[in-house]
């Protein structure tokens, strides 16, 4: 503290004069050095010294000496030898000693410097009735009146306060700094677990017995079009299904009541024909009593699961067709060589001016093919088969495929219409499996279209790099939720009875077979037109 020329005259000023100085935020030492100058001024010393036991090891001393100005004038620390001496001290009020006949015990602690004092006045300090140190005052007023006492013994008070607090402080803030460590740590922890949190692809929330959200993760809160913040606290089955009660089926108030995890399938409808399914599991999350606070509602979208149980389902199906296809083709196909070789004959023997029954001969011969063609479809769909790639021509497969199906067109009143590219390349191509492609696509819009309002056109071109053959019809279509559909096995647009869903899947593995593809629009009421576009090297 720096020159203070207030004269301490009474003991109010005096106290008033040390609160001032504690309230005035001094680091330690300061604050310290500051009690010493008052206790040097009351006294009247020559010096005031202090003396501190280090609170981690009360063996080590610290010793300061003030004989005025504005620092110490002597610093230094040093380890006893006997901690016996502090007991002479630490029951001790205060007391005078004297420097030149006193203890010599107490006269290696208590002087450390060659100036010539002869006495000093000491003031033991206690902290929680434990002796930590004492305050000196040297060749001061022998024999202190009562009112300089009394400002000793605030003076001793005040440097326990002080060193309390200093103390204190310092604990706060090493124990805030491990709080916000801990607190940095922990906020890494929720942020890292956020993430895990937010990152799993399935729905997660959690609610508490009266149905509301706890937590929830941004995979369910994205399929309700909110945020996770705006969905906590909230009732789950209002505002996530929008509805005023439980969903029908929820299983959660039974995992409150018996702690037990369950599982439920819930189907929820897309549209008419495309649904989401789910497997809903919840778990209980338990208290310190073992009894349920809250459950984990776990939402796994099983969707391509189902699906793919589903293909299963149908490869099996498939597999059970290739066998029985297998089973069956060989007593089809001799009653149907016998058929063929027969109408061959007998075209062979009939007369030529007799075109009528020539005709009904290609037929039967025409449809004995086309029957062991289908026969051979089907073992190909179960099996791959190896194609017979020739140079052919792409307009005839077309006409070929037209007059098997002439008299179905012909029966309904149905319009056909062609537009085929004259002198078109030749395709690298199976002839049989390009027929089997046209007959189904134009038995199909047949199918689509009411008796004699029916009209179909087929055109065909050809660029540098590819073929294309257009299929259209103004039948009743297809719905655009279906479109992406009518190429899978057993799907079909028909009613019951009326067809297998196999045509247009054989038609899909033939064209890719042959390295094109197909391209469908479609819309209901609006007709249908496949385009099919193949490659010119296949």
């Amino acid at each position: 503290m720096k020159n203070n020329s207030v004269e301490l005259t009474n003991k109010t000023v005096f106290v008033d004069s040390v609160i001032n100085l504690l309230n005035q935020n001094l680091e330690l030492k300061q604050l310290l050095l500051g009690l010493c100058q008052l206790a040097h001024k009351t006294c009247q010393a020559e010096a005031t010294g202090l003396l501190l036991l280090d609170p981690e090891d009360k063996r080590l001393i610290q010793r300061k000496q003030y004989r005025g100005g504005e620092d110490w004038q002597f610093e230094d620390s040093f380890k006893l030898k006997d901690q016996l001496i502090l007991q002479k001290l630490e029951n001790r009020k205060a007391f005078h000693i004297d420097l030149i006949n006193g203890d010599n015990d107490l006269l290696d602690m208590l002087v450390f410097s060659d100036q010539p004092y002869r006495t000093v006045y000491i003031i033991p300090l206690h902290k929680d009735g434990e002796f930590t140190g004492l305050i000196q005052v040297f060749n001061g007023n022998e024999k202190p009146g009562k009112e300089v006492l009394d400002k000793l013994d605030t003076l001793a008070a005040s440097f326990t306060v002080a060193r309390k607090n200093y103390e204190s402080v310092r604990q706060l803030k090493i124990d805030n700094a491990n709080l916000e460590a801990w607190r940095w740590e922990l906020m890494q922890s929720r942020n890292t677990l956020r993430a895990m949190f937010d990152s799993i692809p399935t729905s997660i929330y959690i609610v508490d017995p009266k149905y509301k959200i706890v937590a929830i993760n941004a995979s369910r809160s994205n399929r309700a079009e909110q945020k996770p913040n705006n969905l906590v606290g909230n009732v789950c089955y209002e505002a996530l299904y929008k509805r005023s009660q439980p969903c029908t089926g929820c299983r959660v108030n039974e995992t409150f009541l018996s702690k037990r995890n369950t599982s439920r399938a819930d189907r929820q409808w897309v549209n008419k024909d495309n649904v989401t399914d789910w497997e809903i599991t919840t778990y209980a999350i338990l208290d310190e009593s073992d009894d349920p606070s809250q459950v984990i509602i776990f939402e796994k979208d099983v969707t391509l699961e189902k699906r793919l149980e589903a293909n299963l389902i149908q490869s099996e199906k498939l597999a059970a067709v290739g066998q029985l296809a297998a089973g069956v083709a060989h007593e089809i196909n001799n009653p149907l060589s016998a058929v063929i070789a027969n109408a061959q004959l007998l075209k062979r023997d009939l007369p030529p001016d007799n075109l009528d029954a020539l005709e009904s001969a290609e037929l039967i011969e025409t449809a004995g093919l086309r029957a062991s063609q289908v026969v051979r479809n089907l073992l190909g769909f179960a099996r791959k088969e190896q194609y017979d790639f020739l140079s052919v021509d792409l307009n005839e497969t077309i006409l070929n495929a037209l007059s098997l199906v002439k008299h179905e067109a012909s029966s309904r009143a149905m319009i056909i219409k062609t537009e085929l590219q004259e002198n078109l390349p030749m395709i690298h191509a199976s002839k049989d499996h390009l027929q089997s492609v046209w007959i189904n696509i134009i038995l199909n819009a047949l199918d689509s279209m009411e008796p004699g309002k029916g009209e179909i056109n087929i055109s065909t071109s050809s660029t540098n790099e590819e073929f294309k053959v257009i299929i259209s019809d103004n039948g009743t279509g297809i719905p655009p939720d279906r479109v992406t559909r009518i190429f899978e096995p057993f799907f079909t647009t028909k009613d019951p009875g009326r067809g297998t869903g196999l045509g247009l899947s054989i038609c899909h593995r033939i064209v890719k077979q042959h390295g094109g593809y197909i391209q469908v629009d479609s819309l209901s009421n609006s007709g249908t037109k496949f385009t099919i576009t193949l490659p010119r090297n296949s």
